[in-house]
């Protein structure tokens, strides 16, 4: 009776567990083996292969859908397939186990560590938090670095669970198959119109097509366009001089479009730097200074005026894996030593991928510390000008940052779209790369002025390819920026502060062959000027800009509004006298500034221009003229008319050489400053028009 209870249970154990063939224990031999050896190179791709083969012979050994579990947390692109298997693995667990004996069907005790991560992937925080203790419990106190490790792992499940339950009003949109593949795209960098994007790709087809230990192509650059219709062409290789067999990716681009720095796997990994040179880049050069070392500078970016680097470094001295660290350019034009941004901005944990914003104290960077929700999240911090501090840095919140990573993110202008690579589900493998659009709680705009336009030729011919956009200070002289049309498209870009006039002049073959005034008010938000150019004899475009087209924030009462030119009727604007003609432009109150576009400067410039044809030289008085109605803005009525005479002359000499008129052929005269009026006596007087007509400049001539 009991041998036949016995031969029951043995024929139901046989139907119960698998049965191996002596041929498939050797396959699961060799692939368990392989697997391993895999894993140890870190090529998880093809470990995880072996395994789902050795699964597919012994789907219940808990040390395969161990290893499976921990190939696919490893993955780039299927983490969320991790969690059946590890769930599998931890019905099974022992303290005694042999990490590459294929005999060993139990599986680790950290089986629990990886299934806490996975569960904390898929937004299961509580479930996380639950096996993170509990396997803190199995560790015990004294492995003290592990359970530091587990403390700050359920410090970020507690974050998780608090930015998951209060997401911004985002729209996140994949950038599509233009851009990406089945394949990791990451690091974006835009040109600041956002006609351009750059970015790197580990796809088929990259330069060498030579596949890493770890299974990866090789990183190359990859470079799309906007098209019309806000579609993207489909992305091509940068180009033979930048893409190499080696490794390159992109990090930044200077707004214009025309430097884009690239990191090399060179010396451990430094920044290098490429020229836009007509259609093609040029071959990358090593940033100078102390910048690259001997340890990885994996990301840098630069000011809009080029004056601050920000870069990305694991050099000794810092607080923690890599920091972020800074140089400013000298006098001399060289780089300062290196300054750490300090622990305000670092942490003991990895910080990467800074990008600063065009206005200069907008500080974005990703970071696996701070108050982070999972792998690297993105961070903003605020520079203050006065005390040079940064702020506290502030996550930027779900669903932009992901319990996976989110990195490289690089912001629009007027802060109103940003672009990133992130890890998230729903994309199309690996990272993809995504533009974020603010909803209604769009961050403030930033108070830049972004000038853009396109250069076209009249009769369809090519462009110039020495044309030059030169932006200078109306106040100072000093030319505060320069830039050359993308030869590709004709577009131009640069990025102005704003409280200042501004002389853009267009030269040719070092020739100023147009000028345009640009006025960005102080105080105002973000600012967009488009302007156009067309060469025609080469003309400003045919259909110029106007004022009241520019996109802009509303400005102050306090903010000196357009200039305003009162009637003819009201006043006298062109008079005779024996010496020669005047011209008079009139202001607002507190005005100074005289815009190159007023029709009406044009006509003068046109009478003093056939008046040096006759004579051959002309000698100018200039005398800025105020009321006594006491001034706001400025120290004195006296103070207001004399900077109407000194930026009129300064924005006259502008205008005379985009006519190519030598200097030599005209003599100012030391320009003199004016308070006219009788003194009012009531408020009801201030706005009465006897006061408007002494709101002006004179410009006189005669031959001498």
């Amino acid at each position: 009776m009991i041998s036949k209870v016995l031969r029951i249970l043995f024929v139901i154990f046989c139907l119960s567990t698998p049965f191996i063939h002596a041929q498939d224990m050797a396959t699961y031999r060799e692939k368990f083996t392989e697997g391993n050896y895999l894993i140890i190179e870190e090529n998880y791709t093809q470990a995880l292969k072996n395994f789902l083969e050795a699964y597919a012979i012994d789907s219940t050994n808990a040390n395969v859908n161990y290893k499976l579990g921990f190939c696919y947390m490893k993955s780039t692109t299927e983490k969320s397939k991790a969690t059946r298997y590890l769930e599998k693995a931890c019905q099974n667990v022992s303290h005694n186990y042999t990490d590459l004996e294929p005999r060993e069907k139990k599986a680790p005790e950290n089986a629990y560590y990886f299934l806490a991560q996975a569960y904390h992937l898929n937004y299961r925080f509580d479930e996380a938090i639950e096996c993170f203790t509990k396997f803190k419990g199995i560790i015990g106190p004294k492995n003290k670095e592990l359970n530091k490790d587990i403390d700050h792992r359920l410090e970020i499940c507690r974050n998780g669970k608090e930015f998951y339950g209060a997401p911004t009003h985002v729209d996140i949109i994949n950038m599509g198959d233009s851009i990406n593949t089945s394949y990791p795209e990451y690091s974006p960098v835009i040109t600041a119109d956002e006609n351009m994007l750059i970015f790197t790709s580990r796809r088929p087809g990259s330069t060498g097509g030579e596949v890493g230990i770890d299974g990866q192509y090789a990183e190359d650059i990859y470079v799309s366009y906007k098209k019309p219709d806000g579609t993207w062409t489909t992305a091509k290789g940068i180009g033979p001089n930048v893409n190499t067999a080696d490794c390159e990716a992109s990090i930044s681009i200077t707004p214009d479009g025309q430097q884009l720095f690239i990191y090399k796997e060179t010396g451990g990994g430094d920044i290098y730097m490429s020229h836009l040179d007509g259609d093609n880049w040029s071959y990358p050069e090593p940033l100078g200074g102390d910048i690259n070392s001997k340890g990885q500078e994996t990301h840098a970016c630069i000011t809009a005026d080029g004056n601050t680097i920000y870069f990305v470094s694991d050099r000794a001295g810092g607080f923690g894996g890599r920091d972020i660290y800074k140089c400013v350019r000298l006098p001399n034009g060289k780089w300062s030593k290196a300054t750490n941004l300090g622990p305000t901005i670092n942490t003991p944990f990895d910080e990467d991928s800074p990008f600063i914003h065009p206005n200069k104290v907008d500080l974005f960077f990703s970071s696996r510390g701070h108050k982070t929700m999972g792998g690297f999240d993105i961070f903003f911090s605020t520079l203050n000008p006065d005390s040079n501090k940064w702020s506290e840095p502030v996550n930027i919140g779900y669903p932009i940052n992901t319990t996976d990573d989110d990195i490289y993110y690089v912001s629009s202008p007027d802060g109103k779209r940003a672009y990133y690579s992130s890890s998230r589900p729903g994309g199309n493998g690996a990272q993809d790369i995504y533009m974020i659009r603010f909803q209604d709680a769009s961050p403030p705009e930033k108070p830049v002025a972004l000038i853009k336009g396109i250069i076209t030729s009249a009769d369809g011919a090519e462009i110039p390819m020495d044309i030059q956009i030169n932006a200078t200070d109306s106040a100072s002289t000093e030319q505060v920026s320069s830039t050359k049309p993308i030869h590709r498209t004709g577009s131009y870009s640069m990025i102005l502060e704003t409280g200042k006039t501004y002389f853009l002049n267009y030269v040719v073959d070092g020739k100023v062959m147009a000028t345009d005034t640009i006025r960005v008010p102080l105080g105002a938000g973000y600012t967009q000027y488009d302007r156009p150019l067309l060469l025609n004899g080469i003309v400003l475009g045919s259909h110029p800009v106007k004022d009241k087209d520019i996109v802009k924030t509303p400005v102050a009462d306090s903010i000196p509004k357009s200039i305003v030119k009162h009637p003819a009727k009201d006043i006298n604007k062109q008079l005779t006298y024996t010496n020669g003609p005047e011209f008079r432009l009139y202001f607002a109150y507190n005005e100074h500034n005289i815009e190159l576009t007023n029709p009406d400067f044009t006509k003068f410039l046109d009478s003093l221009q056939d008046a040096l044809k006759e004579k051959g030289h002309l000698t100018l008085l200039i005398t800025g003229s105020a009321s006594c109605v006491p001034t706001t803005a400025y120290r004195g009525n006296s103070e207001l008319a004399g900077k109407r005479a000194s930026d009129t002359k300064a924005i006259l000499i502008q205008a005379l050489k985009s006519r190519g008129i030598d200097d030599g052929k005209v003599n100012f005269l030391k320009s003199k400053a004016v308070i006219q009026g009788p003194p009012y006596h009531s408020d009801a007087e201030k706005n009465k028009a006897t006061y408007q007509k002494y709101q002006y400049v004179s410009i006189r001539f005669a031959a001498k």
